[in-house]
């Protein structure tokens, strides 16, 4: 499980970048040379923001300076990962 909180998004401590929880379950086997794993993340496939920042950016039709606002790179989805090794 990883959680991380509500915390400020800018030095003023005006705005919030918002708070998610994400579960993984990993699972691992072996025997003598051989072991596989699977791994799913995101467990749950909560929508989540992984990378947040506070700025301003500007659109076509927006004001000259700008609009401030909290600017994410979107979580991933649930997935899937799997695979397996030769110990020699």
């Amino acid at each position: 499980m990883r959680y991380l909180g509500d915390r400020f998004a800018d030095e003023d401590r005006h705005f919030t970048a918002a708070a998610y929880t994400l579960l993984t379950s990993t699972t691992r086997t072996g025997t003598g040379t051989f072991e596989a794993f699977l791994s799913i993340e995101n467990l749950t496939n909560v929508q989540w923001r992984e990378a947040q920042f506070f700025f301003p950016s500007r659109l076509p039709g927006e004001p000259l300076g700008g609009v401030n606002d909290v600017h994410f790179t979107p979580g991933t989805p649930r997935s899937f990962l799997g695979g397996v090794a030769v110990h020699f």
